[in-house]
């Protein structure tokens, strides 16, 4: 009973990490319209300046978090600036080539950074910690993603539903031309919501770095993961974000557990998702 217990709560917590790394991505999608490839890479260079404030300059992750997704944010608006505003009425190919070449730059550039250490890790006190209870292990530092990540779906689910500027989001999300028409600044909305999609990317970076650790190529593996979230959510629903997260968290947990080499099939098991919901259900699962 023990061992099902902590598979239960191995994948919740682990549904954490793909809530907070699919988040942003969710956003881009859903209201800018467009397929960012470079997610990941945003992400990687959230947990490297994460780990660069830590060994460089001594500030803690939990500290320079803030810092950090600013950072990335202001990135972000200045992306879509120079060159994915340019191709927002271009054909989808376009904006994927594009965003694809901006991750293969920013891969490199943390190559060039990186150098031999490849894998880049940060041991802050808390990294380790965790709680026994009744035999049952958990770590603090994935219920801090955990917790984290659960706090911004509700976050961004209230934005999106009760302010003005996320209203506004919606409203270009159904109707980009109708929206203009009515008064509201489409390229604006456009400019914050990819900005804040990558400030959540590198968010998202500085908890990875936290957790596991950073390479220039850590990124990718999210970003595929993420997709698959996504289209099981259905594109702009949050709250399924949140369910297809548990299942997945769940599933890759019991898998890992129970299925002799599951591990390599807990992986896989994203890729199987995207297949059967392509044939099955392309709108999403939880797409009402």
């Amino acid at each position: 009973m023990n061992t099902f217990i902590q598979v239960l709560v191995n994948g919740i917590l682990q549904s954490g990490t793909y809530m907070i790394t699919t988040l942003g991505l969710a956003l881009a999608v859903g209201v800018v319209g467009i397929l960012n490839l470079a997610h990941g890479e945003f992400l990687m260079v959230g947990a490297f300046l994460s780990i660069i404030f830590y060994t460089v300059f001594g500030i803690d992750p939990l500290i320079s978090i803030l810092i950090v997704s600013l950072l990335i944010l202001l990135l972000g608006i200045g992306t879509y600036k120079i060159s994915l505003k340019k191709v927002l009425d271009s054909a989808e190919v376009n904006q994927l080539l594009l965003t694809f070449g901006i991750s293969i730059i920013l891969q490199n550039i943390a190559v060039l950074y990186s150098g031999s250490k490849e894998v880049m890790v940060i041991n802050p006190p808390y990294r380790d910690l965790s709680w026994n209870i009744e035999g049952i292990g958990i770590s603090f530092s994935k219920t801090l993603v955990f917790i984290i990540a659960l706090i911004l779906v509700i976050t961004l689910f209230y934005i999106l539903n009760n302010t003005k500027v996320g209203k506004s989001m919606r409203a270009v999300e159904q109707n980009r031309y109708g929206a203009y028409i009515v008064g509201i600044n489409a390229d604006r909305i456009f400019k914050i919501a990819f900005g804040v999609s990558v400030g959540l990317a590198g968010l998202a970076g500085v908890m990875l770095s936290i957790i596991l650790y950073a390479t220039p190529f850590i990124g990718f593996n999210y970003t595929l993961k993420a997709f698959a979230i996504i289209m099981m959510a259905g594109m702009g629903n949050l709250r399924g974000i949140l369910w297809s997260s548990l299942i997945l968290g769940i599933i890759e947990s019991a898998l890992g557990t129970y299925v002799p080499g599951g591990t390599g099939w807990s992986e896989g098991i994203f890729f199987f998702i995207i297949l059967i919901i392509l044939l099955v259900k392309p709108e999403g699962i939880f797409k009402k």
